[in-house]
């Protein structure tokens, strides 16, 4: 494990992505987002209330309430998620402001895929959305030395 994680490590310095993290209020983000800032893989931004820029939220709502009206969305329901860092983060990545973001510490596996969802794209050529996760157990003579990938725990209930 220690090799893939250190190779995902090395080509992540190659080119740092712009990442948020939309939960500043769990110290353990916190801690990553430092550790991630000090080793160079990425160029982190943690989200708090108080840095969500207004002129950004605007241009999010409007492009958000754009696409949702037809749904039954008003403004002011756009408006109200953008002062979510969680939709303000998925946004950012729809806009190009960031690359990506990283969130499910504080929020549910749920609400990080509905912010997704409403933000982002799914490709319709796809139609579906999958998750994985890699877990490594020391001294493990399963998996590959151990690594584990489980794939669609998270957010399909019944994979197939």
């Amino acid at each position: 494990m220690e090799k893939i994680i250190k190779g995902l490590r090395q080509k992540a310095k190659l080119e740092p992505k712009k990442i948020v993290f939309p939960e500043a209020e769990d110290e353990r983000v916190v801690e990553a987002v430092q550790r991630v800032k000090d080793e160079g893989i990425a160029a982190p931004l943690l989200l708090t209330h108080d840095n969500l820029e207004t002129e950004k939220q605007e241009e999010f709502a409007n492009l958000f309430f754009e696409r949702k009206q037809a749904k039954g969305i008003t403004f002011e329901e756009a408006r109200e998620l953008m002062e979510n860092p969680l939709y303000y983060a998925a946004m950012m990545a729809k806009r190009g402001y960031a690359d990506g973001f990283v969130a499910g510490a504080k929020f549910t596996t749920s609400s990080v895929i509905k912010a997704a969802l409403n933000c982002l794209e799914l490709d319709r050529k796809t139609g579906i959305i999958s998750s994985c996760f890699v877990m490594a157990v020391p001294d493990c003579s399963y998996g590959k030395r151990g690594v584990f990938v489980y794939a669609d725990c998270g957010v399909i209930p019944y994979p197939t």
